[in-house]
């Protein structure tokens, strides 16, 4: 039966006369003096590693954060700490998407590297894939990926490991170390080696099911791979035989079949031994711009035993293809021979080389009978010799830098409409290629070619210069015909911390806790003054909770957990709607700073369906302790203790005064008993036509009083400054205890009134 690749039987390779080759990773010696973090199924060299800032299992170049690419044992130095987040690794072909993205960093750099799974170290990799791990590991692999497969459906970290080691053992505590370097050293293991092995192939045949799938195929991934140890356990090491889950459309998994392991097929490799020694021979190479042609060739490669497939013992080289679209411009051509099976590299006698840089010369096997399509890629170089690359003008590039210094870059601040970038003249020559690359596209920055030479630059910058320390440049670079090219870079300003907004003012009675003593309804069983909590916060209101035993005629309840209602506000007025009443506005009418905590004179409209709104006013305490003690006060206590600081509307003006309760029983004068209310202005006088033109009328228990008449209200003076005393007769004695509420009505509902209660246990100490 024919081999099909999982891949497309071409590609499509964006070859460059600059960079190229496999090239462009860190040394494989890579320094042990960081965090050292390792991507394999086999180690893959050359891999993009990245924060997957968005957990979305894709490497987005201008939200994810860009750390660099895997040296030859699949490693990178991250630096002293690593930064937080999922980690994930991206892998590169030729030509492949990711492969552009990443050259669109620094295209100087970056062009023609990709990724190479040292199992098989002398092809590129079929395929794009990327593996995640949780920000625990220190290792990204196919097996780490089932674990953060896992953690995004919702998992936690812990009941992801449990489900991965389930399906891999059978068993949420089975004995595996999901983050083990179990390719090499110590802890190798050619069985989870293979499971790996067989997950990234699946992972490519099936892209849009695999999410969805990943621990069922893991768990036929461990059959097949128990079932190869025990019948054909050689297969374990072989890194040419990666069977396949089968997945269906609609994300069913079925076991491996038997006969998959039984009958294996392999797949078409590259000889390591071979490829090396064809590309040896191109490095040997002394090419120079300008070198003339020949009717000899400048080299001829024997391609015998670059590929092999163990399910035959010859492959038919009839089927190798040779891609040298790179050379095109140079005069360099390559001729591959059917009958000699060797790959001839030269130039025309009449002809010489016209264009120096590294070019890649790509070898591919095509699908067949025996074979799955299977490439080799190999450099040649060709030197600039005497020859100039396009110059610049420094005056011109220092005015570019002038104006690239004038741009504004603020973390979180879309660009708008951005800038331009124009540098068609900063280059001398004619016939120049004009292009450019920047690493700023890492970080949310967009750049357009809006015609030769000539950049547009928009996005919105994700991080700042206190969160990354990246120096972020534009690279400009002119290439002429003969492939020479000069690169110069602008270094792209430091983006800034957005400024912090002055944050709006909060409404006063927002985010805090208010109490407000309220007096009883006439149908009241308890005719006591008692206390009403609310809360406003994040558009809900609380009330004093429900649940609350305590008696509210001598304490507040605490707030419910529970919202009861919900709030709007506009300008300086609030508006209450809770199901089933009429809406209500609060607005504050005098703020009080006197005393230890503030309180707040409040106008409470409650807007009736019909034509006759209600009002009220009521003063909101924000001390707990306060509010009780005007529920709690006894007649024994001190003048201290029992004197409550109030605000009352006072001839048109909010003022700041004391009320303090006296009683007691067998007063003078023959009365049985007498209670007083002294009320005195800390800041001034006050008198009895004050009272008389502010309050109505005034409850001292049961006890009623109209200050209008005579002997009810009384101005006296005390070290030449006014007070008021209120007197409320008793015909008969006060019980001991009793508890008594007391109560001074503005004259409108529009004004707030004083309430408190008072518990007789006693007489007062009069002065």
């Amino acid at each position: 039966m024919k081999k099909i690749s999982l891949l497309a039987t071409s590609v499509a390779i964006a070859l460059t006369g600059c960079g190229g080759g496999s090239g462009g990773s860190s040394d494989d010696n890579t320094t042990r003096d960081g965090v050292i973090l390792t991507g394999f199924d086999g180690y893959f060299k050359n891999a993009v590693v990245f924060v997957d800032n968005n957990n979305n299992g894709q490497w987005d170049i201008t939200t994810d954060t860009f750390l660099g690419l895997t040296d030859g044992r699949g490693q990178i130095n991250v630096g002293s700490s690593k930064p937080q987040g999922t980690l994930a690794l991206q892998t590169l072909t030729p030509g492949g998407t990711a492969q552009g993205k990443l050259i669109s960093v620094d295209a100087e750099k970056y062009a023609g590297v990709y990724t190479v799974d040292m199992d098989l170290p002398g092809q590129p990799m079929e395929h794009e894939l990327v593996f995640r791990a949780p920000n625990s590991s220190n290792v990204i692999s196919p097996i780490t990926d089932l674990v953060a497969i896992e953690v995004e459906s919702g998992k936690s970290l812990e009941a992801a490991e449990e489900a991965v080691k389930e399906a891999l053992t059978g068993q949420t505590d089975g004995d595996i170390n999901l983050y083990s370097d179990y390719v090499d050293g110590a802890q190798a293991d050619s069985k989870l080696h293979k499971t790996a092995q067989i997950l990234t192939e699946t992972k490519a045949a099936n892209p849009s099911t695999y999410q969805d799938s990943a621990t069922e195929i893991a768990k036929e991934a461990d059959k097949a791979v128990e079932e190869i140890a025990q019948t054909n356990p050689e297969l374990l090491d072989e890194d040419s035989f990666k069977p396949v889950v089968p997945v269906s459309g609609s994300g069913s998994v079925s076991p491996i079949p038997s006969d998959t392991i039984d009958n294996p097929s392999f797949k078409t490799t590259v000889n390591d031994d071979v490829h090396d020694a064809i590309q040896e021979s191109l490095d040997s190479l002394d090419l120079e711009l300008g070198m003339a042609g020949s009717t000899d060739y400048f080299i001829q490669l024997d391609l015998t035993g670059l590929f092999e497939d163990k399910d035959i013992q010859e492959i038919d080289l009839s089927y190798i293809k040779v891609d040298d679209s790179s050379l095109n411009g140079s005069n360099i051509q390559t001729v591959y021979s059917y009958d000699t099976q060797k790959l001839n590299i030269g130039v025309s006698p009449s002809e010489s080389i016209i264009k120096a840089g590294e070019f890649e010369i790509i070898v591919e096997i095509g699908n067949s009978e025996h074979t799955n399509y299977t490439t080799a890629i190999f450099t040649l170089e060709v030197d600039e010799g005497e020859a100039q690359a396009p110059e610049y003008s420094e005056n011109d590039l220092a005015g570019l830098q002038d104006g690239v210094d004038l741009w504004e870059l603020i973390k979180g601040t879309d660009l708008g409409e951005g800038y331009t970038l124009d540098f068609s003249g900063l280059f001398n020559g004619e016939n120049l290629t004009l292009t450019f690359s920047s690493n700023a596209t890492t970080n949310g920055l967009i750049f357009d070619a809006m015609g030769e030479g000539l950049i547009g630059v928009q996005g919105t910058p994700i991080r700042s210069e206190n969160e990354d320390d990246t120096d972020y440049t534009i690279k400009l670079t002119a290439t002429d015909r003969a492939g020479l090219s000069t690169t110069v870079e602008l270094e792209l300003p430091e983006v800034q911390q957005a400024a912090t907004p002055e944050p709006e003012p909060q409404h006063p009675l927002v985010g805090q806790t208010l109490y407000f003593i309220e007096t009883p309804e006439g149908d009241d069983e308890v005719q006591l003054n008692y206390c009403e909590t609310f809360h406003l916060e994040g558009g809900q209101v609380y009330f004093g909770s429900d649940s609350y035993n305590g008696d509210l005629t001598k304490s507040c309840a605490p707030v419910s957990d529970t919202a009861s209602a919900t709030y709007t506000i506009e300008g300086n007025v609030i508006t209450i709607r809770e199901d089933d009443y009429d809406p209500m506005t609060l607005e504050i009418k005098h703020t009080s700073t006197v005393g230890d905590n503030p309180r707040y004179i409040v106008n409470s409209v409650e807007l009736d369906s019909g034509d006759d709104d209600y009002y009220s006013a009521f003063e909101a305490l924000t001390n707990k302790a306060e509010a009780e003690s005007r529920l709690n006060t006894v007649s024994t206590g001190t003048w201290e203790n029992t004197a409550q600081l109030t605000t009352l509307f006072i001839n048109g003006d909010y003022v700041e005064l004391y009320i303090t309760p006296q009683m007691r029983n067998n007063a003078n004068d023959g009365e049985v008993a007498d209670a007083d209310l002294f009320i005195d202005n800390p800041n001034g006088d006050i008198s009895c036509s004050d009272i008389q033109n502010s309050f109505d009328a005034g409850f001292f228990g049961e006890e009623w009083a109209n200050f209008t008449e005579d002997n009810k209200c009384w101005t006296q003076t005390e070290d030449d400054k006014e007070y008021v005393s209120l007197d409320f007769d008793y015909s008969n004695e006060f019980t001991n205890p009793s508890t008594h509420r007391i109560q001074l009505m503005g004259l409108t509902d529009r004004v707030p009134s004083f309430n408190m209660n008072i518990q007789y246990v006693g007489d007062s100490a009069y002065d």
